[in-house]
């Protein structure tokens, strides 16, 4: 792996890890007010597509 390949998919990573911090901040904002039951539904529901992706990621960053 070159070092153009490497710099984009840790930016890639670092989207998709950006993108679970907000599903976190966003789902314990909520949390406060509402059921905790629902809201570990909803982070798993955000965050699911992510995991592979991110899995993916931490695996081609691998040398």
């Amino acid at each position: 792996m070159n070092a153009d390949e490497y710099a984009t998919r840790l930016r890639l990573l670092e989207h998709y890890l950006l993108l679970a911090l907000e599903a976190f901040e966003t789902e314990f904002e909520e949390l406060r007010f509402g059921d905790l039951a629902v809201s570990q539904e909803r982070l798993r529901t955000a965050l699911e597509p992510l995991i592979p992706a991110t899995r993916h990621g931490l695996e081609a960053l691998d040398p």
